[in-house]
C-alpha cells in the first residue's frame, strides 16, 4: 500500500511538472493556430502526408489483431482509427475545428509565432515542426515500443498455455493498451480538435472496459495465479495499481 501511495504521488508530481513546463508551449501554439496569420496559411491539404500518418499510426492495431482473435478488439480498433483519421486530416488537410471556432473566439494578434522545434527549408518544402508535435512524437515512439514489446511476448507464446508475466508484463498488465492511450493523449495535447476531444474519453472508457473483461477471462482461466499477478503488477502505470 505504501509503495502504491508513493507511485501515485510520483505521478501527481510528474503531471504537475508537465503542466508547468509544457503548458506554455501548448497555450502558445493554440494561440498561434487561432491567429489570422495561421488561418491564412493552414490549408494546404497535403493528402500524401494525411495518408502517410494515418497509415503509420493505424498500423499499430495490427499488433492487437495478431495472433489472437481479431473480433475481440474490433470496436476499439475502429474508434482508434477514427481518432487517427480525424486528427491527421485536420492537421495536414482541412483544419475544420479551427475555422469553426475562430468565428466565435477572438483572434489573437496576427504577429504571434508558434513554439517551433525544427524548421526545414528546402526547394518545394517549407516545414516547421511544432514543439508540441515533437513532444507527441517522442511519446508516440515510447508508446509504440510498449505496444510492440507487449505483442512480442504474446506472439512468442501463442501456442503455450502458460500465463505471460515476463518482459514488459513484469511492469504493467496491459502494455499495449497503455501504448494506445499514450498515443491518443499525446496527440490530443499536440493538436486538439473537436472530434478528437469527443473521442478521447470514449477510447479511455472502451480500453478500460476491455481490460477488465480480459482480466475476468484470465481469472477464470488461471485462477489464483492471475489474481496474484494482478495484486503485484499495476494495470497501466508502473507503481500505480488499482
Amino acid at each position: 500500500m505504501l509503495h502504491m501511495r508513493k507511485g501515485v504521488l510520483l505521478y501527481v508530481i510528474l503531471l504537475a511538472s508537465a503542466v508547468v513546463f509544457l503548458g506554455p508551449y501548448f497555450i502558445r501554439n493554440i494561440e498561434w493556430l487561432f491567429s489570422e496569420k495561421a488561418l491564412s496559411g493552414l490549408i494546404e491539404f497535403r493528402l500524401d502526408w494525411v495518408l502517410l500518418y494515418i497509415a503509420l499510426f493505424s498500423a499499430f492495431v495490427l499488433f492487437l489483431a495478431l495472433p489472437l482473435r481479431r473480433n475481440k478488439w474490433q470496436h476499439c480498433n475502429l474508434v482508434y482509427v477514427a481518432f487517427i483519421i480525424a486528427l491527421f486530416t485536420e492537421m495536414f488537410g482541412f483544419p475544420l475545428t479551427i475555422y469553426l471556432l475562430s468565428a466565435a473566439v477572438p483572434l489573437p494578434t496576427p504577429d504571434i509565432e508558434p513554439a517551433v522545434a525544427l524548421t526545414v527549408n528546402m526547394p518545394g518544402m517549407n516545414f516547421r515542426l511544432l514543439t508540441t508535435s515533437l513532444i507527441a512524437g517522442i511519446i508516440s515512439i515510447i508508446a509504440g515500443a510498449m505496444i510492440i514489446l507487449g505483442w512480442r511476448e504474446i506472439y512468442a507464446r501463442r501456442n503455450s498455455k502458460k500465463l505471460v508475466t515476463t518482459g514488459i508484463y513484469r511492469y504493467v498488465r496491459h502494455p499495449q493498451y497503455t501504448g494506445f492511450l499514450l498515443i491518443i493523449t499525446a496527440w490530443l495535447f499536440a493538436w486538439p480538435t473537436l472530434p478528437t476531444i469527443v473521442m478521447w474519453p470514449i477510447l479511455v472508457v472502451v480500453y478500460y472496459r476491455l481490460s477488465r473483461r480480459e482480466e475476468r477471462e484470465m481469472v477464470k482461466r488461471f485462477g489464483k495465479r492471475y489474481s496474484g499477478y494482478m495484486k503485484k503488477v499495476p494495470m497501466y502505470l508502473p507503481g500505480w495499481n488499482w
